[in-house]
């Protein structure tokens, strides 16, 4: 069995100390490898994310997400004839509503899926 040295706070030494004073036959190493192993098996959940924002920082998001429509529509309009620029990466702010959900999100002005018209 392998042995490693852990730095604790002296508050957390005390409530370890506190916790094998009480659970006679229970040593410290038993109580941190419990406590170890517990942890390693389940990991905190990854918490939500942020919800969207409100107010003027909205507002400017939801421009920035329309105006990255627009330059994809035209990114994508003039590929068949000629190099065109690679497409924007997603933003680190943009949330996608599903796990289907590409970027940019390709919508109308109102919010509409966008349809492609038909070829002549």
């Amino acid at each position: 069995m392998a042995k490693i040295s852990v730095s604790l706070p002296d508050p957390q030494k005390e409530r370890l100390d506190a916790h094998v004073a009480a659970h006679p036959g229970t040593t410290a190493s038993e109580t941190v490898q419990k406590a170890l192993e517990q942890y390693l098996d389940h990991p905190a959940p990854t918490p939500p994310p942020p919800p969207p924002p409100k107010g003027a920082d909205h507002d400017a998001r939801a421009y920035l997400e329309q105006l990255a429509v627009q330059v994809e529509m035209m990114r994508r309009s003039m590929q068949p004839v000629m190099p065109v620029p690679y497409p924007l990466p997603p933003p680190s702010w943009y949330q996608p509503k599903s796990a289907e959900a590409s970027w940019p999100p390709l919508t109308d002005m109102k919010g509409k899926r966008k349809k492609t018209p038909p070829r002549k």
